[in-house]
């Protein structure tokens, strides 16, 4: 994940902006804080040329799936039970 520490202008802060890459970096670190981020989900967003942000491919992906939900509640709950695709399909059904 992308750890820049540069000072940022206070005039410049999107904290709609901010408050997703907070919500996702702690999504995917909260799924895989003990064995590692895979390297696919390690980049979460980028700019486009008009400076926009936008998420990975394999970020939406695994969002739009629900896969990191599943994951990120059977970890919250300590329910192995929860990664089950089929149980979380119910679910959504």
């Amino acid at each position: 994940m992308d750890d820049d520490i540069r000072p940022l202008n206070v005039n410049q802060y999107n904290s709609d902006e901010g408050k997703l890459i907070a919500s996702i970096k702690w999504l995917i670190t909260r799924i895989y804080e003990d064995n590692g981020i895979p390297d696919k989900l390690r980049e979460l967003f980028y700019r486009d040329d008009e400076g926009n942000l936008n998420l990975t491919n394999a970020v939406a992906a695994a969002l739009t799936n629900g896969s990191l939900y599943s994951q990120a509640a059977s970890r919250i709950l300590r329910d192995p039970g929860l990664v089950n695709v089929s149980l979380l399909q119910s679910l959504l059904d």
